[in-house]
């Protein structure tokens, strides 16, 4: 009795996989989000390939993933689903991605991938960044106040924001463990794809920080490592 036959080796599901399970998640470590991002980017390439060349994801192989291909999908990209360049770029680099790793994989495809690989990114305008002024900053660190607990976490958040630069989400995901309380103060910031910087914080900010540790009531059934900073569970001073 035969057994059924054995998939293509060059069936680009095989490798989509690799990529997804042995790259991202095991070798570089992603962070969920990171993993989310290339999964859709992905995920709207093999939508297009069935639609638009009508090769079902299940049939694809590595041949069809061609520098020709790659353009038209970059052309439908903007003409028909109205992204932006830096959307382009974005499933650009994801492609690109995927094609690095697949051509160390599979050296026998690294010229059709070194294509793919030469394709350009277009320019994007660099967007004008404006500042506050010193007032400015005193005026909305000011606007919270500490007259109840929101209102002293609000303001900590606002100067810690101020201090270190950090994204919402890094300020979100900041843990009291993250705080170091010796002189200097620094902070330690979780940002994306796993990276982790370390920052000092002024004087004022600093004392701002500490009175509301000081205040702050253990999050229950976490221990320090994991209690969040972000959370309103002060008591009054």
């Amino acid at each position: 009795m035969r057994g059924q036959p054995s998939p293509p080796p060059d069936l680009a599901g095989r490798w989509l996989a690799k990529f997804f399970t042995d790259h991202l998640a095991g070798e570089r470590a992603a962070s969920p989000r990171t993993v989310a991002s290339y999964r859709d980017a992905m995920k709207l390439l093999l939508t297009w390939f069935r639609d638009t060349e009508h090769i079902p994801p299940e049939k694809l192989r590595l041949a069809d993933l061609d520098r020709a291909r790659v353009l038209r999908f970059l052309d439908w990209l903007e003409a028909e689903r109205n992204c932006t360049p830096a959307t382009r770029n974005q499933r650009l680099a994801v492609i690109k991605s995927f094609c690095r790793y697949t051509a160390v994989e599979q050296p026998d495809r690294l010229d059709q991938f070194t294509q793919i690989l030469a394709i350009r990114h277009k320019n994007t305008p660099t967007p004008e960044l404006g500042h506050l002024t010193a007032d400015e900053v005193k005026t909305l660190l000011a606007v919270p106040g500490t007259a109840n607990t929101r209102a002293l976490r609000d303001t900590v958040l606002l100067a810690l924001a101020y201090d270190t630069a950090a994204r919402v989400q890094e300020l979100c995901d900041l843990n009291v463990a993250d705080i170091r309380r010796a002189t200097p103060m620094t902070v330690t910031i979780h940002g994306k794809g796993s990276k982790i910087r370390y920052v000092p914080v002024m004087g004022p900010t600093g004392r701002l920080l500490t009175d509301y540790l000081d205040h702050l009531d253990p999050h229950p059934g976490l221990g320090a490592d994991t209690d969040p900073c972000s959370t309103d569970r002060t008591t009054p001073g």
